[in-house]
């Protein structure tokens, strides 16, 4: 089992590099809650090199056809710089991928739908791997990595993303009540319901809304069970401090 740590800012990245890890998440077109430029992204991935690091990239946003040609530079971009996997949510990136023989880079990643066994059975006729839905049970997780060995990755740390729109909710919300402020790609905001009394993490960005748990997801002890039909962890940084990434 490989431990991968996600890289949602640049300046995270000296504490990534004091960590006993495989691997860096990292992206930047079409990516949710990763703030890094095109530039940023290709220096990141020459740092991981020196670090012995592998560099996954996740393209977790819906694909529009207007995005198509974009999308089609940004998967030349990785193939040119050869990173060790792509996380997708949308079709169109793997088709895409197919065209341009990169179909070994991908893993499927659709976030905020299930991924069951049907799902992991599906993708494993193409030697896809999965991420597991993060709603998913404990005896539901063993009973699919079981069946399914090495082809199952699973967050095992980090905030959770419940609910995503392409709508920006904050920036509506501030329009409406004429707060001057730009809200994109900030980790400062929190939402919260009338009827609870805890407030949720969430983030726009250019292709929209994220909405995520107030809890820090955890299960470590659980891992130990599993670990040995698992091919990467995942820890997820986002609204987490360094430190206590490093602490975990």
């Amino acid at each position: 089992m490989e431990l991968l740590v996600t890289l949602h800012k640049k300046e995270n990245f000296k504490e990534i590099c004091k960590l006993d890890i495989a691997g860096v998440i990292f992206g930047s077109v079409f990516s949710h809650g990763y703030h890094l430029t095109l530039e940023e992204l290709v220096d990141i991935n020459d740092q991981c090199l020196k670090y012995n690091f592998k560099r996954y990239v996740s393209i977790n946003s819906l694909i529009q056809e207007k995005d198509l040609e974009q999308l089609d530079a940004y998967l030349d971009l990785l193939k040119e710089l050869d990173v060790d996997g792509i996380y997708f949510s949308d079709f169109a990136v793997a088709n895409k991928a197919y065209a341009k023989d990169m179909q070994d880079k991908l893993i499927y990643d659709p976030y905020n739908l299930n991924t069951n066994q049907k799902d992991i059975a599906f993708f494993s006729e193409y030697d896809i791997p999965s991420v597991l839905s993060r709603e998913l049970t404990l005896e539901e997780i063993k009973e699919i990595v079981k069946s399914r060995p090495f082809l199952c990755d699973i967050q095992i740390f980090g905030h959770l993303r419940i609910a995503e729109s392409k709508r920006e909710y904050i920036s509506n919300y501030f329009r409406n009540f004429n707060i001057n402020e730009d809200p994109k790609n900030k980790e400062t905001y929190s939402i919260k319901e009338q009827t609870r009394d805890y407030k949720m993490p969430i983030m726009e960005d250019k292709y929209g809304t994220c909405i995520y748990t107030d809890y820090i997801y955890a299960m470590f002890t659980e891992l130990a069970d599993i670990s040995k039909y698992i091919n990467r962890a995942i820890v997820d940084d986002i609204f987490v401090e360094p430190e206590l990434v490093n602490d975990y």
